[in-house]
């Protein structure tokens, strides 16, 4: 507990890779030094340019190049919503060593998050189900776990009422779902996804 950073709101920007990676960093970073510090996306999006901006990217992509570059703080570089110019400034950042990807499979997707903390990870966002996810455990069986549209970040897993769930903060803002949170069933059967592309950042 206090090592995940509030909601945050990707807005009209296909961006959700950068706040995923961020998101993962920060709380990897929280764990290392007992800091809780919001990290740049706006980074991300304007300066990882093997990513697409606003157009979508991978969370490994950003890990790599905050490697290579290090990661400003969110109030040094604030978010836009929009693909600008790169103002990286390398004397305050905070930089990754690696990062690792899990096998595709429960038992070693919640040992990460045991062990390493929150993990980013892509899931199936399209159905309309979950777009407008209101609370409780989400599962529809229409929902598709394929293709991975959609990069959130997988903070925790639990057990209520019988039904086993997936934690995973979202960014959408604060007012969707559960205070910015979705609880994924935990069906064995990888529902929307959630463990074909799990990665966490190591400091």
């Amino acid at each position: 507990l206090g090592k995940v950073t509030s909601v945050k709101n990707q807005g009209h920007c296909g961006s959700c890779w950068s706040f995923s990676a961020a998101g993962a960093i920060e709380s990897a970073y929280a764990i290392k030094t007992g800091e809780l510090v919001n990290f740049s996306e706006q980074q991300l999006v304007d300066c990882s340019t093997e990513n697409h901006g606003c157009n979508g990217g991978l969370p490994e992509i950003a890990f790599l190049y905050v490697i290579n570059n290090g990661i400003m703080k969110l109030k040094d570089y604030p978010y836009t919503a929009k693909q600008g110019t790169c103002q990286y400034s390398p004397e305050d950042v905070v930089r990754i060593s690696s990062f690792k990807c899990v096998e595709n499979n429960e038992e070693s997707v919640m040992e990460s998050v045991a062990n390493n903390g929150p993990n980013s990870i892509g899931i199936n966002a399209a159905s309309r189900s979950f777009q407008f996810y209101g609370g409780g455990i989400y599962f529809d069986p229409w929902a598709s776990s394929y293709p991975l549209d959609h990069a959130v970040l997988l903070v925790g897993y639990g057990f209520k009422n019988t039904e086993n769930y997936w934690h995973v903060k979202n960014s959408w803002g604060p007012w969707w779902g559960e205070q910015g949170y979705i609880n994924i069933k935990r069906d064995g059967k990888n529902f929307l996804g959630v463990t074909s592309n799990v990665c966490y950042p190591i400091i």
